[in-house]
């Protein structure tokens, strides 16, 4: 892992090209929820790998997950905003 500052830095394909809005994301992932929408399993039985007793397993999950707070924040002082999340413009 890339260490700037003393503060991690993570290089994710996910966010658009260098140069561009957005390039740069700066996160507390402390303040991301994942919640688990559905769960499923299925069971072949012995059928399908006889020959060797095998059970074959199918797992399917759906997941989701978004920012705990969807909006800045402004401090106590009334002068600073904070977020979570923030990217930076081009």
């Amino acid at each position: 892992m890339l260490f700037y500052l003393g503060l991690p830095v993570e290089v994710s394909a996910e966010l658009p090209a260098l140069g561009s809005a957005g390039d740069v994301l700066l996160a507390d992932w402390s303040q991301y929820v994942v919640g688990l929408r559905e769960i499923s399993v299925r069971f072949s039985g012995l059928g399908a790998g006889f020959p060797n007793a095998q059970t074959h397993i199918r797992l399917v999950m759906r997941v989701d997950g978004q920012p705990r707070e969807l909006a800045a924040r402004t401090l106590p002082d009334a002068t600073n905003t904070v977020a979570s999340f923030v990217t930076l413009a081009a």
